[in-house]
């Protein structure tokens, strides 16, 4: 039993549980995963990757993240500091674990105490062990539970009912393929091939790490895996930034080039598409300044100057020509040739009076004309439309007073009408006087089309497109002065052309901007301007390109927000402070105490073939794990120099030593403990199984009959029976599950109690049954009958002196044999000899068929055997003693005892 001097420290679960309340959801989804199922696999990586990523966005939207199950108090074994000793009473239920039928259950025995669970290779064993292993958390990588692969149809995940006792309290769970399954029965302590390799070489030549310690390195690792693959995809985006940049060979002052080289996550698109806008007028700028740089600036000022005079010349010559012939000045000539011929038309009929100074005062003015004029209608349409105005005929009567004209009114009309004839031949001469004024300046004008088509070569080259818009306007100029001349030598107005716009404003302003850049050009012969000049153009060219390769840089943006993400996601995934955590419960857990208890377990196995110790040692990160060393030879490997067995046997003791960790005695399921371990090695394992059965429930699953009998040897005088079971193939199908162990191992009182059961049996088969079912039965009982004859002679008659599993002969029984008489032996040999000729197994052709014994021959024989099992008993204990006495060497104490 654990050595009581060792304490059992504080569960590291419940240190991870309370430690990883704050950290990211993925790393304690991770945390769950370790402590439920061990290493972490390539796709929970994935899954927890996935989680990682979607908190900073980084997922596509087509991907939906998995939920994270942080940790809980219901995911962590009770392990070390939990008081709750568990053991299992039940397993039932099975589906779709592999070929195993569903109406099948295993019943473990007693705690404390010791079941075998024995089953041939491919009996089905392994299938109840497995769901044993994963309900409980068995350590290492955990064995795929697959479905019976002969049945085509999709099965779901595996099932079972798992009963258990929580100190007397019996409980029964429901359990499923990859749901979490009560913590109570993580505290079930197992050991198999997986959890070999988890003490002794998983993380590194014979190391291993206490139950819970190996939680955190776990994550670490994940840490560092999903961080380094974050890298990779970091380091993608700065490469993807810098080829972009390495082609842009941008000037380093320009504004866009400190924008641009300036980019992160955090620069506003507005501004690059801002800093990207190049109009017409820009690209215009920069091929003057580039051809201001590129020639001797002299020259190409005088060249730029000369253009600017040209070009001013025209604007100036067209807008003084262009005020005759606008249209408010093609009015003013329309209106006066059309007065002039109007005029000139009246005063030919026009005769005017003489005015006295007795008239009242303005008569004969504008006023007055028109009331003349008026009145003049008023006689030759209405009052004397038959005679010519003013009617002074006697009788005739005023047309504007309607009285009688008198002499003196007769005089006063002839008067008012001859100065109204002569003041129209006046307005008449003075039209005619003012349009000839107006012609004379009509006629001075000179078409512009010539002088337009001069600056075509200017205008082409300083504004392209212009000269469209001027040549328009030439003709159009050239055609109203034309028209206007023609009317003026008419005498006659008709409406003139359309005159386009004048574009002469634009010309001058392009001849100004021109005369600007003569000054400039010529002032590029000045270093500082010519430096001045030189920042304007890369500033011009800058933005031209940038305006061409805007979405490229806008990338950019992108790309540098996905790094930032990506490396906030790193910080997610720092390793150090969980290497920290580790190696302070290293520092609690990795103890001298637990080397002890390694030495205790290892002289209790017999591993003595190779010294060997257990020792903390430091390893990657400052972790502490425990490594078993030669001694006397520490740069020894000890994962190079074990062979197989001395491995199962290191293994077997850093398990056992890690009983001495938990504060409980919960259940110890074995799996196979003895694979590859010669008889002495499996003998010494066995006392220790059964002296650990004698404080807790230890369950062993074995194909090996040999081990059983081991355990069965060790057991003998035990307080308890070893509670047995067998799995068998039925019906064709493996998984069976019967009571006590198969036949041949068996003791010679269950195989005689079992036979007699039998053969019960086999007599109502012969009384209600046919002879070919009483022959089907008694087979099996005559082949069994002869084979516990053979048992009675190895385990009664010989006194367990010889038995064909052991590897020894117990020299100390010989005196037993000398207890058995004659008669005692005739009697087996008889019975023995009577169930070989019957059956089948002996070929008999000489003397015919087989001799089917009756049912009171099997009586007799059975009644024999039990008799002559109880005579010999008898006979030992009646004469007591022994033949052969010798001395006994002092005894060994038991480092258990």
């Amino acid at each position: 039993m654990p050595d009581p001097t060792l304490a059992a420290p504080i569960s590291p679960f419940t240190s991870i549980l309370a430690w990883s309340a704050t950290w990211p959801d993925w790393q304690r989804d991770a945390l769950r995963r370790i402590v439920e199922s061990g290493p972490l696999r390539p796709e929970d990586l994935k899954e927890l990757a996935a989680i990682c990523r979607a908190k900073h966005g980084l997922l596509p939207t087509t991907e939906a993240a998995p939920t994270a199950v942080p940790l809980a108090a219901a995911h962590s074994p009770g392990g070390a500091g939990d008081t709750s000793s568990v053991s299992l009473s039940k397993l039932s239920g099975l589906q779709n674990v592999g070929r195993l039928p569903n109406d099948q259950e295993i019943e473990f025995g007693d705690a404390p105490g010791l079941t075998v669970i024995y089953g041939e290779n491919g009996a089905g064993k392994s299938g109840y062990a497995r769901v044993i292993k994963k309900a409980c958390r068995a350590r290492g990588t955990p064995e795929e539970i697959k479905p019976d692969v002969f049945v085509a149809a999709a099965a779901g995940p595996a099932r079972a009912k798992i009963g258990y006792r929580v100190g007397s309290v019996n409980t029964q769970i429901d359990w499923t393929d990859g749901s979490t399954s009560d913590p109570c029965l993580s505290n079930i302590f197992v050991f198999d091939s997986f959890s070999a390799r988890v003490h002794v070489g998983e993380d590194g030549p014979a190391c291993f790490k206490p139950r819970g310690l190996d939680v955190l390195p776990e994550l670490a690792k994940a840490c560092d895996t999903i961080k380094a693959d974050l890298q990779t995809e970091i380091d993608a985006e700065y490469k993807k930034i810098k080829e972009a940049r390495d082609g842009w060979s941008r000037n380093g002052t320009t504004t866009v080039a400190k924008l641009v080289n300036a980019i992160d996550a955090n620069t506003d698109p507005a501004k690059i598409e801002s800093a990207a806008a190049f109009t017409g007028n820009d690209e215009k700028r920069l091929t003057e300044i580039n051809a201001t740089l590129s020639t001797d600036p002299k020259l190409k000022a005088a060249a730029t100057s000369a253009a600017a005079n040209r070009i001013r010349t025209f604007a100036e010559t067209a807008m003084s020509r262009a005020t005759s012939v606008e249209d408010t000045a093609m009015q003013r000539l329309g209106e006066a040739i059309k007065d002039a011929e109007t005029a000139a038309k009246a005063a030919k009929a026009a005769a005017g009076p003489e005015l006295k100074d007795s008239d009242l005062p303005g008569s004969c003015n504008d006023v007055w004309l028109k009331l003349w004029d008026a009145a003049k209608a008023y006689s030759v349409a209405h009052a004397y439309p038959d005679k010519t105005f003013p009617v002074t005929d006697r009788g005739a009567k005023c047309v504007l007073c309607q009285q009688s004209l008198q002499a003196d009114a007769i005089d006063r009309f002839s008067r008012f009408n001859k100065f109204v004839a002569e003041e129209t031949r006046k307005h008449a001469e003075a039209a005619k006087a003012k349009v000839t004024t107006m012609k004379l300046g009509v006629d001075s004008l000179r078409a512009i089309g010539t002088e337009a088509a001069n600056i075509k070569t200017d205008l082409d080259r300083e504004a392209a497109g212009a000269y469209t818009a001027v040549e328009a306007f030439a003709k159009a100029f050239d055609a109203r002065v034309a028209h206007a001349q023609k009317c003026l030598k008419d005498g006659t107005w008709t409406d003139a052309p359309v005159l386009l716009a004048s574009p002469c404003a634009n010309l001058i302003t392009l001849a100004e901007n021109l005369d600007k850049r003569a000054m400039e050009e010529e002032a590029a012969a000045d270093p500082k301007k010519k430096q001045e000049l030189e920042k304007e153009r890369d500033e011009l060219t800058d933005r031209r390109w940038l305006e061409s390769k805007i979405d490229e840089v806008k990338a950019q943006i992108n790309w540098h927000a996905r790094a930032a993400k990506l490396k906030k996601c790193q910080e997610d995934c720092a390793s150090r402070p969980v290497s920290d955590k580790a190696k302070e419960l290293d520092k609690l857990h990795v103890t001298a105490a637990f080397c002890k208890a390694f030495a205790n377990e290892r002289d209790a196995l017999g591993l003595k073939t190779l010294p060997v110790s257990l020792s903390a040692v430091r390893v990657a990160k400052g972790e502490s794990q425990f490594a078993v060393v030669v001694d006397g030879a520490a740069n020894a490997n000890v994962e190079e120099i074990a062979s197989e067995g001395e491995h199962r046997c290191i293994a077997l003791a850093a398990f056992m030593a890690e009983l001495s960790q938990a504060s409980h005695k919960s259940a110890l399921v074995f799996d196979d403990p003895v694979s590859s371990l010669d008889h002495r090695r499996r003998e010494e394992i066995a006392k220790r199984l059964v002296r650990e059965a004698e404080t807790r429930q230890v369950i062993v699953f074995t194909h090996d009959l040999a081990f059983v009998c081991d355990l069965q040897d060790a057991n003998l005088g035990g307080r308890k029976a070893i509670h047995c079971q067998h799995i068998e193939w039925r019906a064709g199908k493996p998984g069976s599950v019967a009571a006590g162990l198969i036949w041949d191992a068996k003791s010679t009182d269950q195989q005689l109690k079992d036979l007699r059961e039998r053969i019960g049996r086999a007599d109502k088969t012969k009384r209600e049954g046919t002879d070919s079912e009483y022959k089907s039965a008694v087979g099996p009982i005559v082949d069994d009958m002869r084979s516990t004859c053979e048992r009675i002679i190895e385990d009664v008659l010989l006194g367990d002196l010889l038995k064909r599993h052991s590897s020894q002969i117990k020299v100390g029984h010989v005196d037993r044999v000398a207890k058995v008489r004659a008669e005692d032996w005739l009697a087996i040999k008889r019975i023995w000899s009577e169930c070989s000729e019957a059956t089948p197994a002996h070929a008999n052709a000489k003397s015919g068929p087989h001799k089917i014994p009756e049912p009171a021959t099997f009586r007799e024989w059975i009644n024999t055997l039990e008799a002559t099992v109880e005579t010999v008993k008898n006979a030992r204990k009646t004469y007591g003693g022994t033949v052969i006495t010798e001395p006994k060497p002092p005894s060994v104490p038991d480092p258990f005892a």
